[in-house]
C-alpha cells in the first residue's frame, strides 16, 4: 500500500477518534421531537402556508423561465453549463470547452 495511502487512513482514523464517532456515539443521538411540539413562530400560525410576496414572485418567474425555455435543437446530446448544445455522445468530449455538462437530453446516450 503506498505510503500516502497510509497515511491518510491513519489521519481519517484518528480524526474519528478524536470526534467520538463510536459505537457508543448511537446512545447520545435523541430522537427529534414529534411534529406537535416543535414551537411555531406567531407569523407563521397567522399566514399560514402562504409564501412572501417576494418569494412568491422569484416562484412564478422561475415557472415562466422555463416555461419560455426552447426545445434543444434535433440531434442535441446535451445541454451545456454556457446554455449550449452538445451534439458529441461521448462523455468526455460532450460540453468540452462549454464549462461542462448541465444535463443529458437523451438517457442512451453518454457512454
Amino acid at each position: 500500500m503506498p505510503r500516502f495511502v497510509r497515511m491518510f487512513i491513519s489521519i481519517a482514523f484518528a480524526v474519528l477518534i478524536s470526534f467520538g464517532c463510536g459505537a457508543k456515539t448511537a446512545s447520545k443521538i435523541r430522537p427529534l421531537a414529534p411534529k406537535s411540539e416543535l414551537p411555531v413562530s406567531s407569523t407563521t400560525k397567522e399566514r399560514g402556508n402562504e409564501n412572501s410576496p417576494e418569494l412568491q414572485a422569484l416562484i412564478d418567474q422561475e415557472k415562466d423561465e422555463a416555461a419560455n425555455k426552447p426545445e434543444p435543437p434535433t440531434g442535441a446530446t446535451a445541454e451545456c453549463l454556457d446554455d449550449t448544445y452538445s451534439f458529441e455522445h461521448d462523455r468526455k468530449r460532450a460540453c468540452e470547452g462549454h464549462r461542462g455538462i448541465k444535463k443529458w437530453l437523451n438517457k442512451s446516450t453518454g457512454h
